[in-house]
């Protein structure tokens, strides 16, 4: 069970990188953590292909690489 404390913290997080889809953040944030040791790298790079920028299960041995596109595009 997560503290009210630490999402409040990934909240803020969302409002500072994707301050107008925040509702988009939080559910692939929600989705990635879901399973015990969940993770989601967030890539900011300014290089990197946008819509890669939300991402999960990205290492060699995890089942299938996941990628978090929003709704609207």
């Amino acid at each position: 069970m997560r503290s009210p404390n630490s999402m409040l913290s990934v909240r803020n997080i969302g409002v500072q990188l994707f301050t107008r889809q925040l509702d988009y953040f939080l559910d692939a944030y929600r989705q990635a953590t879901k399973h015990p040791y969940g993770y989601l790298v967030i890539d900011m790079f300014a290089s990197s292909d946008p819509t890669l920028r939300l991402r999960t299960n990205i290492f060699k041995d995890d089942e299938e690489k996941i990628i978090f596109i929003p709704k609207n595009g």
